[in-house]
């Protein structure tokens, strides 16, 4: 029976295409309706004999023709319309995952770059750029404060020593106190001569002298033995000599009266031996200041000296930017055969020229106490001190 349902088959499918060939030769297209009882509603298409499906065992015949229903074959012909089952939604799906990737790479850029937004985990970056020109602006500026004489420089320069306070003689156990003042001025000009080896200088005296209150002497004034008078000074090594005596007529100097000497370095042991800024301290170099206030009554083994000083600010006096710097100093020296033990701090300021390199103003002042003791004629003892306070003040001027 198989056998026979396939042959009746086969017999149909080459009727169909015997038709189909005979229209076509024609140039006439025949509805399968015609032919087929109307199995599809589209023209009659040309089917290859391989492209046939046999029937398989469990296809059932008809009642009426014992013959398989064929027709439903064709829709198995159905397939060349396949395009339709591309599944447009899978495009949908791939522009969908395309975004999600885009938006995925656009999050890891992000994620990238996060490290360049001024965060909590990363707060170097802008404050660096941001804060490097402060920086540089915010540098402070540094200073030479150095002496600078030229040859030829000429200043007009006033001092004054003052040492004011009490006096106090013991003999044995009785003590007597007398007030005591010493008032030293000096007022004169001065021209560089030379700053090779040393320095020379030709100094103008117009005022010099001394005012004392000491006990059984009372309070007097009488000049020093460089009033009115002009020499020629050479200064090296903290020393001073007078070279030559311009005035002679005048009188010569006395050799007590060497240590009223001062020289324009005399203070330069204040000045820092490198470049400062404002608010920096440093070390006075204690035996070059020793060496120079001292002058004849320095003896290094006898003294001891500590003194700081400091950077305050820039300021402007006599019309030049002068540095204004602060200055502390103590100063103990033993007593010997010739002089009297002391003790001094003194604290004040200074005015350094930084156009000209000199000392313009300069003040001292503190508490003293000198003490000494000797034999009197009748062979006692006797020990006398002198505490108070003491100011040193000098004040030049360029001519």
């Amino acid at each position: 029976m198989k056998k026979q349902v396939s042959v009746i088959a086969l017999i149909f499918c080459l009727l169909l295409n015997f038709l189909a060939m005979s229209c076509l030769s024609q140039k006439k297209v025949i509805p399968i309706e015609a032919a087929a009882g109307k199995l599809m509603p589209s023209e009659v298409a040309v089917i290859p004999l391989s492209e046939i499906t046999p029937i398989t065992d469990k296809t059932e015949p008809s009642e009426a023709t014992g013959v398989v229903k064929e027709p439903e074959a064709p829709k198995e012909l159905e397939l060349p319309s396949q395009p339709e089952i591309v599944k447009e939604p899978e495009t949908t799906n791939e522009s969908e995952v395309t975004k999600e990737l885009e938006v995925v790479k656009e999050s890891e850029v992000t994620k990238e770059k996060e490290p360049e937004v001024a965060t909590e985990s990363h707060p170097p970056k802008e404050p660096e750029i941001t804060k490097e020109p402060e920086t540089l602006k915010e540098t402070p500026p540094v200073y030479q404060l150095q002496p600078v004489l030229k040859e030829g420089n000429k200043f007009a320069v006033a001092e004054e020593q003052k040492w004011d306070g009490d006096m106090v003689i013991a003999v044995g156990d009785k003590a007597q106190r007398f007030p005591f003042l010493t008032l030293i001025k000096h007022e004169y000009t001065e021209e560089i001569m030379s700053v090779q080896d040393g320095l020379k200088v030709k100094r103008e005296y117009t005022l010099s002298q001394k005012k004392t209150n000491l006990p059984n002497e009372g309070t007097k004034t009488e000049p020093i033995s460089f009033h009115k008078k002009a020499m020629i000074l050479e200064i090296k090594n903290g020393e001073i000599k007078v070279l030559e005596n311009l005035s002679r007529k005048e009188g010569d100097v006395l050799t007590q009266d060497l240590a009223q000497l001062t020289c324009p370095g005399d203070f330069n042991a204040i000045l820092p031996t490198k470049t400062v800024t404002v608010g920096e301290q440093w070390d006075i170099n204690s035996e070059l200041f020793m060496r120079t206030a001292l002058k004849n009554y320095y003896q290094k083994e006898l003294c001891r000296m500590s003194g700081s000083a400091q950077l305050a600010r820039i300021i402007e006096s006599q019309g030049m930017h002068c540095a204004e710097i602060l200055v502390k100093i103590n100063l103990v020296k033993n007593a010997d055969k010739d002089s009297p033990a002391f003790d001094v701090a003194l604290n004040g300021f200074c005015y350094f020229a930084l156009d000209y390199g000199y000392i313009l103003t300069l003040e001292l002042t503190g508490p003293f106490k000198m003490n000494g003791r000797r034999i009197s004629e009748l062979n006692e003892i006797v020990e006398t001190t002198v505490a108070g306070s003491l100011t040193v003040k000098l004040n030049a001027k360029l001519k």
